[in-house]
């Protein structure tokens, strides 16, 4: 009786061990989905399929409209005072 009570209860502390390091793994693949491999796999093949110069055209092209986009006034921020 007292091994079935000790078995049950080291059962039940490695589960919730497991399900917090799940947990914990989750949460950091959501803080940083651009480490997926598969999505990492997807943007190597586009980078193959367009080539050098028109990869670096887009990249800065986004990084000009990331610009913009940062620059632009948003409806919290007050408007300029004159």
């Amino acid at each position: 009786m007292l091994v079935a009570v000790a078995a049950i209860i080291a059962g039940a502390v490695l589960r919730h061990g497991r399900e917090e390091r799940r947990r914990v793994a989750a949460t950091q693949m959501r803080a940083q989905p651009w480490l997926d491999p598969s999505l990492m796999t997807t943007g190597l093949q586009i980078g193959r399929a367009l080539g050098a110069r028109r990869l670096a055209s887009l990249a800065v092209l986004g990084a000009a409209l990331t610009a913009v986009m940062m620059l632009r006034p948003t409806a919290e921020s007050p408007p300029p005072a004159e």
